[in-house]
């Protein structure tokens, strides 16, 4: 249709053509708008259409004359139901006619059914170069929009990638429902129960929804097929119109079987939609194959993963069982150690109670420093014992180290008489307090002193120094023993790590273990042939 006024010239650049009169003129348009693929549309500066062709009208679904006889409003109320984003729409509109120079090629979605435009408009000018209009040309350029998205979907998709296959395959999933803008969904059979793993494309439709019955769903065709299948409109046809995804209004159906390496098929990719009016062809599918076959690589990886992780835990509870038992029997091994060790003590002390008593039978009350002398050592062997025992409870109450300090000495006064140790204990006048258990304490200095006296063996100084200093209240144990190398400076706090031949290497670990309790520190310095010095330091009570 064309509307123009009265007009004898059409010139371009230089090229001028007469024309006759308005007959001719509306003749040589009509054959222009008809004799090209384009949709072609002529309005003047103020939005008014002043001709369009009949590809025009094909394209966005209306009457061409309707175009040119209504005003610039119902033209646009006339299309804008195809216009994918009206509002950017509009808005482009706007910014053209503002400039009447400007020049402008881009793309136009259209919905209903779904199209893709190239679209291109420019300046009409009048023989002296002023513009007096605006032509505007569409392309249908829908296959080739297509195959680009189509193209630049798969490219994306072979990017997906993860160390959880879950993610992989639900990423793909998606891709194929953004690329439809339908529901896409990737089934994998349990049974005659066709289980939704992955959802894309508006799922919030399947929110709770874990899957559907094999015999309810289009799969069943799909797998019992083992090949891609497409259903354009399945309520046309009644092998379809009683399933549940039909009576859901999801007409439009295609699916591509989901096989393992073997062969064996076990669920399927696909998409739902209700827009049977867009047909689905082999490119489609197609391309769901392509999808699907790294959905399967993905599956495959996952199940072997999980395998993985079966055989995995299965050699782990076999080896936590195996260190259970190792600690067992070296738990084991370790009492029977210490038991005979402490009935080789109790047997020596008791011993030597009864060859004294018998020697002494004509005065048994001379027997006595003797054998309060080896009840000592009774006393003794247990605090030693019951520093290796962790309480279930300590008492926390103020502690007078120096105190402490002297009844352990005392209590060791046969110990270092037998081993002519000289004793040098130096302390404040005022008492060294700290918060703790004084029994638990006792075994730390027992365990220290003992462990000095055996390190000298016979004659030695044993030098014992109480002090505060600061916030915190220190003790330093000297010897003059033997001193301690490198490696088994390393290992003295270790559990079961001993220097003493019969030792158990208890001990030292027991008086770390109490000393951290107590919310101090203990180190150890030490120089070989010159001697070894232990130093506790303990928060000091304000």
């Amino acid at each position: 249709m064309v509307r123009m006024d009265e007009a004898t010239d059409l010139r371009d650049d230089g090229f001028v053509v007469r024309i006759a009169n308005r007959a001719e003129l509306d003749s040589m348009l009509r054959a222009v708008l008809t004799a090209t693929d384009y949709g072609m549309l002529l309005t003047d500066l103020d939005h008014v259409a002043l001709a369009c062709n009949g590809e025009f009208g094909r394209l966005f679904g209306i009457d061409p004359s309707a175009v040119v006889r209504n005003d610039v409003r119902a033209v646009r109320k006339s299309v804008a139901s195809r216009i994918v984003n009206l509002k950017h729409w509009m808005r482009n509109l706007e910014v053209v006619y503002s400039d009447p120079e400007a020049i402008q090629i881009d793309e136009l979605e259209l919905s209903q059914p779904k199209q893709t435009l190239r679209r291109s408009t420019m300046p009409v000018r009048d023989e002296n170069g002023t513009p007096i209009g605006r032509l505007w040309t569409f392309l249908d350029i829908t296959a080739e929009a297509r195959a680009r998205r189509m193209k630049d979907s798969l490219i994306e998709a072979s990017r997906v990638a993860s160390v959880d296959p879950r993610e992989v395959y639900q990423r793909l999933v998606e891709i194929v429902g953004e690329f439809y803008g339908s529901l896409s969904i990737l089934s994998v059979r349990v049974g005659d129960f066709m289980e939704f793993r992955a959802v894309g494309g508006p799922s919030e439709i399947l929110q709770g929804v874990a899957g559907n019955d094999l015999s309810d769903s289009y799969c069943q065709f799909c797998l019992g097929a083992a090949s891609p299948i497409a259903i354009q409109d399945a309520s046309t046809n009644p092998e379809y119109d009683n399933l549940l995804p039909v009576r859901a209004g999801f007409t439009r159906y295609a699916g591509v079987p989901i096989s393992t390496p073997s062969g064996h098929f076990i669920g399927t990719l696909c998409i739902l939609d209700a827009r049977s009016d867009e047909p689905i062809g082999p490119d489609d599918l197609s391309f769901l194959e392509q999808i699907a076959s790294k959905i399967s690589n993905e599956l495959d990886r996952e199940s072997k993963l999980q395998d993985l992780r079966r055989d995995l835990h299965h050699a782990d509870e076999s080896l936590r069982q195996v260190q259970r038992d190792l600690i067992r029997s070296e738990k084991l091994a370790v009492t029977g150690l210490l038991s005979a060790s402490i009935a080789h003590d109790i047997r020596n002390i008791l011993a030597t109670i009864a060859l004294e008593i018998e020697m002494r039978s004509d005065d048994p009350a001379s027997a006595i420093p003797v054998v309060q002398q080896n009840l000592d050592r009774f006393a003794v062997l247990a605090h030693r014992l019951m520093s290796y025992a962790r309480p279930a409870e300590t008492a926390q109450t103020p502690v007078d180290l120096g105190e402490v300090t002297a009844r352990v000495l005392d209590l060791l006064s046969s110990h270092l008489r037998v081993s002519r140790i000289e004793i040098r204990f130096d302390r404040p006048d005022q008492p060294v307090a700290v918060l703790g258990d004084e029994h638990r304490f006792e075994h730390v200095f027992i365990n220290l002193f003992m462990n000095a006296i055996q390190a000298m063996g016979r004659h030695g100084v044993l030098t014992i120094r109480l002090a505060a200093e600061g916030d915190a209240a220190l003790v330093t144990v000297t010897d003059t023993g033997k001193g301690l190398t490198a490696p088994q400076l390393a290992a003295l706090f270790q559990p079961f790590a001993s220097n003493r031949v019969g030792g158990f290497g208890l001990g030292l670990y027991s008086c770390k273990c109490i000393v951290d309790e107590a919310g101090g520190q203990i180190s150890v310095d030490s120089v070989p042939n010159e001697g070894t010095t232990f130093t506790i330091r303990l928060p000091l009570l304000p």
